[in-house]
């Protein structure tokens, strides 16, 4: 099993449409992607991602990065942490 630390970029509206994977060492486009799968997971626990390529499938680790749009701009921002109404903390 290869493990490959990778970058998953989706457009701005949020679409599955569009979506493209870079290797992060080469920063090069992973081509002949045909299915993305993302298991369930929890804060704290590493990301899997199963790509279905034309040739084969690849099981990929990496860490983690959770962003939302800002209020003010509408801009996307990475999230350091959410507090719920009750009080609960999620660190990532």
């Amino acid at each position: 099993m290869v493990h490959q630390l990778v970058k998953m970029v989706t457009p701005g509206d949020g679409a599955s449409v569009g979506t493209k994977v870079f290797d992060v060492e080469s920063g090069r486009e992973i081509s002949g992607i045909v299915a993305v799968e993302m298991p369930r997971f929890e804060a704290g626990d590493p990301i899997f991602l199963k790509l279905e390529l034309l040739a084969g499938v690849l099981e990929i680790t990496g860490a983690p990065r959770f962003c939302v749009a800002d209020p003010k701009t509408g801009k996307p921002r990475e999230v350091k942490s959410i507090t719920f109404a009750d009080g609960e903390t999620v660190e990532f």
